[in-house]
């Protein structure tokens, strides 16, 4: 009787043991095959650079026009309605163009258009629409690598956007969509340096630079096409 009840422990233990082993397993997986955690746009990456994620400072885009704050008196000032252009870049590849209209008020607005290639896949990308707003924010300071600039006004603008994707290697036509940010920081010279980052997860981001000049425009079209932009003599 006695080997007996040691064996029946014996296996006992080992039948617990083995369905602990299938439960760690499958929380696993879970989480590497269901859940999957993205490897370079991680949430402590993201935090580092919050201005390719803006995301991650969601807080600085205010919802009332009271709540944004005047620029400080070494920032650049804001006397009338501007707008300005740039080419988006990714990697020196062009990946449309932006236009970016800053007001009085400390509210911005964002336009982007055009189309692009990619060589590998070799793909088509136009986009159909776009549209970000947000609002300066003077309490951001400017900081890289080797000094702090107290004389930058930053930008932040969140929207949507909207791509139909052309696909010449399987014949593929789709209409993609998702969020658009816009970040970037104004200076003195009346340029403004930045981003342009796409995604539909948060997870999976195209993060496009651009250096925007001031242009002769008068008003933001409501929403912008790649012929609007030749009619403006921009884009060249």
């Amino acid at each position: 009787m006695g080997a007996n009840t040691h064996y029946a422990a014996k296996n006992k233990g080992f039948a617990l043991l083995f369905l602990l082993l299938g439960v760690i397993v499958m929380i696993v997986g879970y989480y590497l095959v269901i859940n999957p955690k993205p490897s370079s746009d991680s949430l402590q990456a993201q935090e580092q650079e919050p201005e390719k994620y803006p995301w991650v400072e969601k807080n600085r885009i205010k919802q009332e026009t009271e709540d944004i704050r005047k620029p400080e008196p070494e920032q650049p000032q804001i006397e009338k309605t501007t707008i300005y252009e740039a080419l988006l870049k990714k990697d020196n590849d062009e990946r449309g163009f932006v236009l970016i209209k800053v007001d009085p008020t400390g509210l911005v607005e964002v336009r982007w258009a055009g189309s692009y290639m990619t060589a590998k896949p070799r793909m088509e990308f136009q986009v159909i629409s776009s549209s970000a707003t947000g609002n300066i924010d003077p309490s951001k300071i400017y900081e890289d690598e080797v000094d702090i600039d107290y004389e930058k006004l930053y930008i932040i603008t969140k929207g949507r956007f909207s791509i139909l994707e052309t696909n010449y290697e399987n014949g593929k036509i789709r209409k993609t969509s998702g969020l658009l940010y816009l970040t970037g920081w104004l200076d003195k010279k009346q340029q403004i340096k930045g981003y342009v980052s796409i995604t539909s997860d948060k997870n999976n981001v195209k993060v496009f630079d651009y250096i925007a000049e001031k242009t002769n425009i008068i008003s933001l079209p409501k929403n912008v096409s790649f012929k609007d932009i030749i009619k403006m003599g921009l884009g060249n």
